[in-house]
């Protein structure tokens, strides 16, 4: 949780906050993602669930004969958090990463 302290003026009014450098960071990463949640859903494109996605792009990967030597690209894509959604138009095919 944050402990932030409080600067008040000569009527004990609060008047601004003081956070640690780590909590600040933190809430500015919580911002970022609100708003990029919100740019994603007023876009009104056609969205499938991250899980799909990386299903459908590593059977894509699969079938490809493009694959690289990078050891990166043999691993399997895992979600980083189960109720993250990614969203991809459905007019465009899935790209290969």
């Amino acid at each position: 949780m944050y402990t932030p302290q409080y600067i008040t003026d000569n009527k004990g009014k609060k008047i601004s906050v003081v956070l640690s450098i780590k909590e600040y960071k933190k809430i500015m990463e919580e911002l970022e993602d609100i708003r990029l949640y919100d740019e994603a859903m007023a876009d009104k494109e056609p969205s499938i669930p991250i899980d799909k996605a990386f299903k459908l792009i590593e059977a894509k990967r699969k079938k490809s004969k493009c694959l690289t030597s990078s050891p990166l690209s043999q691993r399997p894509l895992k979600p980083l958090k189960k109720s993250m959604s990614l969203i991809i138009p459905l007019s465009e095919p899935p790209f290969i990463i």
